[in-house]
């Protein structure tokens, strides 16, 4: 659902933002955001804005749809999160489409016709340890790339119909989310999905957990490196699935080949991880054999617990 932007409550959402709120205006502030992409996305950038400039004194620059207001160049924290939101709101969605996600829904779709239940193996558990403290930024390389993966590995558990798997990756985002500073609102997303998980019907869990996904990419990309590593953790993910599912198709593809091209650019890389990709991109070739699927699925296993963990 889209609001005008000129029908949104910016106040309301500045003090959701500064924690200023009592619990019924916080549950309006929580129904707005739940309704609004507009007043979602004016959300996501003023947290974003006020996570990178820290919560002292901010430089102020007019946005253009507010020429008649008052220059105002510094503010009191305080009102922090009130200014923030009249600078960012003319530039919504200018960032997020810069730094757009690539969707798990893309993802799946790229690996196929497989049997998704028998080449996740029992759901994919990974074994991953229960997060514990909290981080005072957005998020972290490993915590972008370890959202990621979950989040293609629940679009696969909900595609297969395998609510189990789903409840339990659900719950690992949200221990993982607990510590990715501004993502209460994400979080209640993924805590509805999990709630509606063993009884709403399975097209229904596909588009609120697309919308959930979408809602965290839109916390992540006003970083890029975060946006990348949200990125490069679901084709990480696809490529075990579609590894052990034999899928040329998915190897071949330009979403594939493009992440891939997209890894292998960016500094700070392995020489493994340069050996993996590109083995990986070998198994686009029609002569690949079923060795060479089970040596990169072996191969991505290990890459996704080192970068997650």
């Amino acid at each position: 659902m889209s609001t005008p932007e000129s029908a949104i409550d910016l106040d309301l959402i500045a003090a959701f933002i500064d924690g200023r709120l009592g619990p019924t205006d916080r549950e309006r502030a929580m129904t707005l955001l739940a309704t609004s992409d507009a007043a979602f996305d004016v959300f996501v950038d003023a947290t974003r804005a006020r996570a990178e400039m820290g919560d002292g004194v901010i430089p102020i620059a007019r946005g253009r749809r507010w020429a008649r207001r008052p220059v105002w160049w510094v503010v009191a924290p305080a009102a922090a999160a009130a200014v923030l939101l009249f600078m960012v709101l003319p530039q919504s969605g200018v960032r997020s489409e810069r730094n757009a996600t690539v969707s798990a829904t893309a993802l799946v779709r790229a690996v196929g016709a497989a049997d998704l239940r028998a080449a996740t193996s029992g759901g994919q558990e990974r074994g991953w340890s229960v997060t514990r403290g909290s981080t005072s930024s957005l998020a972290d390389s490993t915590t972008a790339f370890r959202l990621g993966v979950q989040a293609l590995d629940l679009r696969t558990a909900i595609v297969a119909d395998d609510r189990q798997s789903a409840d339990r990756v659900l719950g690992e985002i949200l221990d993982r989310m607990s510590t990715v500073q501004f993502s209460q609102f994400v979080s209640a997303r993924y805590a509805n999905l999990r709630r509606e998980a063993a009884g709403a019907q399975r097209e229904q869990l596909l588009a609120d957990a697309s919308h959930a996904e979408d809602a965290l990419g839109s916390l992540l990309a006003g970083r890029p490196a975060d946006a990348f590593w949200f990125n490069f953790g679901k084709w990480s993910a696809a490529a075990q699935l579609a590894a052990g599912a034999r899928s040329h198709e998915f190897f071949r593809s330009e979403l594939s080949t493009r992440l891939v091209n997209d890894a292998l650019t960016r500094a700070g890389g392995t020489r493994s991880d340069s050996i993996d990709l590109r083995r990986a991109s070998d198994l686009a070739r029609p002569d690949a054999t079923d060795h060479d699927f089970d040596l990169e699925r072996d191969a991505l296993r290990s890459l996704i617990k080192k970068h997650a963990e």
